[in-house]
């Protein structure tokens, strides 16, 4: 991420490690990690290490309530397959063409956005900038 995060918005607890994976990285980040799923918060905290802190915590709520509580949002929702590179644009063009916020899709190698490393020289995040600058080498 090119700037330092102040906040995040995890969509999507599962079992925490993103949330825990932020928190390692990003000690100085408030994260609120939300899930539907009451288990899940369950699961993560009593079975998974998931811990909460002053700064991290886990909420039981739908994530589109919380859709203005972090500058970073991060969508953690599971799927069957990786994104493939023509979807993961498609996604990026919607988010972007709302513009309520910022986004970063996923690490490529630990979240399966393997398509993102080509829009990345470094293969760290696929974000809305990118694709301006994609858009304006394209012929």
């Amino acid at each position: 991420m090119s700037e330092e995060p102040r906040r995040f918005l995890v969509v999507g607890l599962g079992g925490g490690t993103l949330p825990m994976f932020l928190r390692k990285h990003y000690p100085n980040a408030t994260i609120d990690a939300v899930d539907i799923d009451p288990e899940f918060v369950d699961t993560a905290k009593n079975f998974l290490r998931f811990r909460e802190d002053e700064l991290m915590r886990a909420h039981i709520a739908d994530g589109r309530q919380f859709r203005d509580a972090g500058n970073k949002i991060l969508l953690a929702l599971p799927r069957k397959q990786p994104l493939n590179r023509e979807e993961l644009m498609q996604l990026a063009r919607k988010v972007s063409a709302a513009r309520r916020f910022s986004f970063d899709l996923g690490e490529p190698v630990t979240y399966g956005f393997p398509a993102a490393r080509e829009t990345s020289q470094h293969g760290r995040v696929l974000q809305d900038r990118n694709l301006k600058q994609r858009k304006q080498r394209s012929p």
